[in-house]
């Protein structure tokens, strides 16, 4: 089988196109997108005209996400031939270089020479009144007239947004059934199971304005995609992705480690649960390779629903324990050749979904039991819809995403209340919103796209200078821009230059004032929508402003050094951590502000009291040494070829920035930093933590900051002594010979007597097995009460249960010598039960819940479970 991907790359490339590497699937400074959906995606800014070209001709091959927001094909993945969560695009682009007659030529000699596609099964589609491409592909190409058909905007007519670039866009069709007869438009139009799209080209030649009106752009461009799955089906001689060689190693893997072989399987529902999980094992092993980790917002909570989608659907085909951690192993091993990002996080990636996967084990079996309750209900009432905010209870209480809960709903012919849920979501959403109101998403990228047309920019001069004049040239409310802004009023500005650094980078915006004849304004923030647009997020304290103003700016000096600190610190423990822990480290995010620095990094595991207390040693040395930080502008390829580290998923111009600390740092960065690194002064972690398997979270202070905390530590430690009344030295010793005495307290305090006699065992197959309900004081003295059971039972199960007012407890211990029961396996189904969760080891897991009347219930649940084991 060709390497379609390898293949369309290398033809371009002889073609005078740049190959430039997949962006990642977080989009860099977008805030309109939640993933990277299309290959155009990266060079959105080119076309809207807010940044200039690093290349006249670009081809890739792009990863892409449709896995939430407008583009969600979530619900259909596994049901359908060709519904992707994660998908690749290969794209060519001219940006002002060639237009629509090289593109026509360049797609077709691909499809039909590199390719080899006869062409008696493609056809084309244009824009209704683009003559000028049906006379291509008629008479330049020679593509048969009957072959052609037009289509409206809703087909054939692309546009970025309401406002922006656009163009009519012409489309290329594989017949997949041949019948000797050339169809009708309408026949053609009827069978898009038979007529499969695989090729698209936009001619981006208009601008478009928010009044619906367009003029011509004066270097039209070329935006062209073709999806590499459908593309290989058609190669493959395939109507469905799915049996095409980029799934093959996982359906080996899933045949060989489940209850399903995938290709002799005749019941088409275990097939819908594999293609499920052969979709999703890319797409979570691709994002969590670009940085994304499950969390219960944002990308994280896609990331989550697709995990959780997969691992329900692995249930359903008695897929092995942690099968989807290893399984990610084979995604890793196949695509790392093309994506080398994968091969440097396998490790990262499997423990990220092996943790994933343990959380799902604890909550899955409460959540089926309660949804389970709810369709019951539901069904009673004679209703088929499941009202949305009992599906936004099931995810916010017990992790159930929503699109898990409607295929469960779909299995029991019904549906989900989906606008109920996002309401409910919505709600929760907006409780946890901060007071700002400024404007984001849609309505700052309408007027960004809108200045940037207008040529507009705003000239950063903050490296050199904190003060500066300037004029405001907007000032914006709500997304609109405004005439004026009173006093004690929210407003944004815009000027043409500002010694002001907008948020980027992890460095967040200066902080400071404006000030004119007439008004002041507090900047409280300073942000950058766009590589040459800065918005100053003010409130009015003084009189009332206007656009035209001239003003004085002015960045406040001690925040902006304090950041700058922290920003110069942050490098230098990123250089050490890769010294003290190894070149594994890799940055994962970070946040430097005014008064603290946060790194996130990744490591297998927590970095140990002795390495903490090593890497600071070296960070304060290099700091004292007072080395120069040096910063340099050279070509982005110069400064990679000189050892500058470039962030993974970060997006470059063609001239950077290069930060040198000494001689063990050297990154590239667009930040504000020292000269020197004794002004630093000192550094301190007070903090060091898990992001989600696999990311560790260092947080420090420097300079003041750093004393102050060391100070306040002190002053606490010198209280405790106080307390214990031994001098400051001592009270590490006085604490521990105070724990010790507690220790030995509890062990000889009251213990429950056990009493193992015949009456308490009963015999389950031939595995003996010792129940009791116990009162006790402490849930906690249930361990050492079965370890105690176990000494006199010598081999069995023993499963204890125990009441409070308002809790019940439940306990399981395995001997070694009963193969096939999992003490972890008893228990998370009994927890379920009465309405708890909980977990372990193979031979003891605990519990705890809060219907306490179905303790019964739960011990028989695991005497059940221990007979169909044996």
């Amino acid at each position: 089988m060709k390497d379609i991907r390898s293949e369309f790359l290398t033809f371009f490339e002889k073609n005078q196109h740049l190959v430039i590497p997949s962006s990642s699937l977080v989009p860099t400074g977008d805030s309109t997108l939640l993933f990277t959906n299309a290959g155009m995606n990266q060079f959105k800014d080119v076309f809207a005209g807010k940044e200039k070209a690093k290349t006249p001709r670009a081809a890739t091959a792009q990863k892409c996400m449709r896995a939430g927001g407008k583009h969600n094909d979530l619900e259909n993945v596994g049901y359908t031939k060709r519904h992707h969560t994660f998908f690749e695009m290969l794209g060519n682009f001219s940006f002002g270089d060639y237009f629509k007659e090289k593109a026509v030529e360049l797609a077709w000699t691909f499809v039909t020479k590199e390719l080899s596609l006869p062409q008696d099964r493609l056809y084309v589609t244009i824009f209704n009144n683009d003559d000028e491409a049906f006379n291509l592909w008629s008479k330049k190409i020679g593509i048969d007239p009957k072959r052609i058909f037009r289509f409206g905007e809703k087909d054939n007519f692309w546009s970025m947004g309401d406002t922006g670039p656009c163009g009519p866009c012409s489309e290329i069709f594989f017949d997949l059934a041949p019948d000797g007869k050339l169809p009708t438009k309408e026949q053609f139009a009827a069978q898009d199971h038979r007529f499969l799209e695989f090729g698209n080209l936009v001619f981006m030649e208009f601008l478009q304005h928010a009044d619906g009106s367009r003029e011509k752009l004066p270097k039209p461009s070329i935006d062209t995609g073709s999806g590499l799955e459908r593309t290989t089906a058609i190669l493959s001689g395939v109507d469905n992705n799915y049996d095409t060689y980029l799934f093959k190693p996982i359906f080996e893997f899933l045949s060989q480690n489940s209850s399903v072989d995938y290709w002799k399987t005749k019941d088409e529902t275990q097939k819908v649960s594999q293609k499920v999980i052969a979709d999703h094992i890319r797409a979570m092993t691709f994002l969590i390779a670009d940085g994304v980790v499950p969390s219960k917002d944002g990308r994280g909570y896609v990331l989550r629903r697709i995990m959780r989608r997969a691992m329900r659907h692995g249930r359903k085909i008695s897929f092995a324990n942690h099968g989807m951690s290893d399984l990610s192993g084979v995604v890793v091993d196949h695509y790392s050749k093309a994506y080398p990002e994968l091969s440097q996080n396998k490790k990262l990636i499997a423990d990220v979904i092996r943790e994933e996967e343990d959380k799902f084990s604890t909550t899955v079996d409460r959540g089926i039991v309660l949804l389970t309750s709810a369709i019951n209900e539901t069904k009673q009432s004679n209703q088929s819809v499941l009202k949305g905010d009992i599906a936004f209870q099931l995810y916010d209480t017990y992790g159930f995403p929503a699109d898990l809960t409607a295929d469960v709903l779909r299995e029991n012919g019904m549906t989900l209340d989906q606008t109920g849920f996002d309401q409910a979501f919505e709600n929760h959403r907006e409780k946890a919103r901060g007071s700002w109101k400024g404007s984001k998403g849609k309505e700052i990228e309408t007027l960004v796209s809108k200045w940037s047309g207008q040529g507009i920019e705003t000239k950063f001069l903050g490296y050199d200078q904190l003060t500066s004049q300037g004029t405001i040239l907007a000032l914006v409310q709500n997304g609109k821009e405004i005439s004026e802004a009173k006093i004690e009023e929210e407003v944004e500005v815009l000027a043409d230059q500002t010694p002001f650094y907008g948020e980027s980078g992890g460095q967040v915006g200066d902080i400071g004032s404006i000030t004119g004849q007439g008004f002041a304004l507090e900047v409280i923030d300073t942000v950058k929508p766009s590589p040459t647009i800065f918005i100053h997020r003010c409130r009015v304290t003084e009189g009332k402003v206007t656009p035209k103003s001239k003003a004085e700016f002015a960045v406040n000096e001690k925040a902006r050094m304090d950041t700058a600190k922290n920003h110069t610190a942050t490098h230098i423990l990123h250089a050490t951590l890769k010294e003290i822990l190894g070149n594994h480290v890799q940055q994962k995010g970070s946040l430097v502000a005014p008064e603290r620095l946060r790194f996130d990094f990744t490591n297998p595991g927590p970095v140990t009291p002795a390495q903490l207390a090593k890497i600071e040693e070296i960070m304060n040395e290099r700091i004292w040494k007072n080395a120069s930080a040096t910063l340099e502008k050279l070509p982005y390829q110069k400064a990679v070829n000189e050892g500058a580290v470039a962030l993974f998923g970060e997006k470059y111009g063609d001239e950077v920035r290069v930060l040198s600390i000494g001689d063990y740092s050297k990154e590239l960065c667009g930040g504000t930093h020292l000269s020197r690194t004794g002004d630093i002064g000192m550094f301190k972690i007070v903090k060091e933590s898990s992001v989600s398997a696999g990311i560790r979270r260092i947080e420090a202070f420097t300079s003041h900051r750093a004393f102050r905390f060391l100070s306040d530590q002190q002053k606490q430690n010198l209280e405790i002594a106080q307390q214990l009344g031994v001098p400051a030295e001592k009270v590490s010793e006085r604490i521990e010979k105070l724990v010790s005495a507690q220790k030995e307290a509890r062990k000889s305090g009251p213990q429950v007597s056990v009493s193992v006699d015949n009456d308490s065992i009963q015999k389950i197959g031939n595995v003996s097995v010792y129940e009791k309900v116990l009162d006790v004081e402490n849930p906690k003295d249930l361990r050492d009460i079965a370890d105690r059971a176990m000494e006199k039972l010598k081999s069995g199960v023993v499963i204890l249960g125990a009441k409070t007012s308002d809790k019940v407890f439940l306990v399981v211990k395995v001997s070694k010598d009963v193969p096939g029961v999992k003490a972890g396996d008893l228990v998370k189904q009994a927890a379920a039960i009465v309405g708890g969760s909980g977990g372990g080891r193979d031979d003891f897991a605990q519990a705890g819940g809060s219907d306490i009347g179905k303790l019964p219930d739960a011990l028989t649940k695991i005497k059940s479970l221990i007979e169909s084991a044996k």
